[in-house]
């Protein structure tokens, strides 16, 4: 694997790129992201290696922290009262639910940016 490179001052992740982390910050693997993105999971792939890059870190969780501590993605405070579940929209997850099982996918409470159509 190779060695990250230290962060670019001033080099900040396109509108795409933040998609792609607040996706990721989500717990989406690279098929969902690329499904909801509508692109390859190869291409999220892409992605991740050229924000790793920007930002200095080579992995998925260090790339969510480095991006928050640069400014470049807000994750909203969980309110206390709420336990409204956040609940996955994948076909999987939707026939687990529906058979009573549970979900397959872990989510958090991350809201993520509106896709620009």
């Amino acid at each position: 694997m190779p060695t990250p490179t230290p962060p670019t001052p001033g080099r900040l992740l396109t509108a795409r790129e933040i998609e792609v982390v607040a996706a990721v910050a989500a717990g989406g693997t690279n098929e969902q992201i690329g499904d909801r993105l509508g692109v390859s999971w190869q291409a999220v792939k892409s992605h991740l290696r050229r924000i790793g890059r920007k930002l200095g870190t080579g992995d998925r969780a260090g790339i969510v922290g480095a991006a928050i501590r640069t400014g470049q993605l807000t994750i909203e405070p969980r309110a206390e009262k709420s336990r409204v579940p956040v609940i996955c929209q994948c076909a999987r997850c939707q026939d687990q639910l529906e058979a009573g099982e549970g979900m397959a996918h872990r989510l958090t409470r991350l809201r993520l940016p509106e896709r620009a159509a």
